[in-house]
């Protein structure tokens, strides 16, 4: 959705300079989490970066929206489906999906181990 609205300019980026300054900041945050060492090159927290860009895309789902599902969205796990929520080209259907897979896909703690 990202890559599509910048494609057809619903979606516009910023100028280089300050394509280069969040990248540089972002870079420096990460070095602060992150071991500095030849095999760890590519480093992302993958939840600030789906935020990130749904920010972008105006589609980041409202938790005060959909209390309704708040633990869900909130505690995860980040399903794609949390992010037809709201925004363009949103989907009626988004919220009873996240519904389900807790009720379908939902794991147990029985002594120690996880099972479907």
């Amino acid at each position: 959705r990202w890559a599509s609205g910048v494609f057809s300019d619903e979606i516009k980026l910023p100028n280089e300079r300050e394509m280069r300054d969040s990248i540089n900041n972002y870079q420096n945050e990460l070095k602060k989490r992150y071991a500095n060492k030849s095999r760890h090159t590519i480093q992302v927290d993958f939840l600030d970066y789906l935020n990130r860009i749904a920010e972008k895309v105006g589609c980041k789902p409202s938790l005060i929206k959909h209390l309704d599902i708040f633990p869900q969205l909130f505690f995860g796990p980040a399903t794609p489906v949390s992010f037809r929520l709201d925004g363009p080209h949103s989907w009626k259907g988004a919220k009873k999906e996240i519904k389900d897979c807790y009720k379908n896909y939902a794991f147990k703690l029985i002594r120690g181990k996880l099972i479907n």
